[in-house]
């Protein structure tokens, strides 16, 4: 009935799919475990290798199916710490798309990078990793760009620097850090 949706769209609540909520898969997924253990099942723990799966899933059936799956694998996983081989068992084949295969162009940037850090930070659990992770990720990006740049420059340092708005010496400082050919892009001469 059309004057329903009226009725119930008071106030609407706009809450994005499970696969954007990266930070809610793992604290929905220990929940379920825990609420299933209350309710009588074997109780189970999530091992890195299994959160960076759960991530990785694109959740076409959002809350619910994640929770049935945490469900079945409480039931059919018969260590008591769940690994991603499980998790690939029982939605492996039946996984759609997952996100790890969402183009940067649908994601932007920016998403894939939130993305790849949600499973970097799933495989160092239930701590957190080393030190020094700001100056890992700016190298991780840093690398492609200057290849890029290097590559679209044709090589030409100068035109790169301009490009990426830094001075000449730094690009080549950044270059000889990041161990990038400085003549990368140069046409060959034969």
């Amino acid at each position: 009935r059309e004057d329903l949706y009226y009725r119930l769209n008071v106030i609407p609540v706009s809450l994005p799919p499970l696969r954007q909520r990266g930070d809610d898969i793992l604290v929905l997924a220990r929940h379920f475990l825990i609420k299933g253990a209350s309710q009588g099942l074997p109780a189970k723990t999530l091992g890195p290798s299994a959160a960076a799966r759960l991530l990785a899933h694109n959740w076409p059936g959002n809350v619910r199916e994640l929770e049935n799956l945490v469900r079945r694998l409480a039931v059919l996983t018969r260590e008591d710490v769940v690994e991603a081989r499980h998790v690939e068992q029982q939605i492996g084949s039946r996984d759609g798309p997952t996100e790890s295969h969402t183009t940067i162009a649908d994601k932007g940037l920016e998403g894939a990078i939130e993305q790849y850090l949600q499973r970097y930070f799933a495989g160092f659990l239930p701590n957190l990793p080393p030190a020094g992770l700001a100056h890992r990720v700016t190298d991780m990006v840093d690398k492609p760009l200057l290849r890029a740049v290097m590559n679209a420059s044709r090589g030409n340092q100068m035109r790169a620097a301009k490009l990426l708005g830094l001075n000449r010496n730094t690009l080549r400082k950044r270059l000889s850090e990041l161990e990038i050919d400085p003549a990368l892009g140069r046409p060959s001469r034969h």
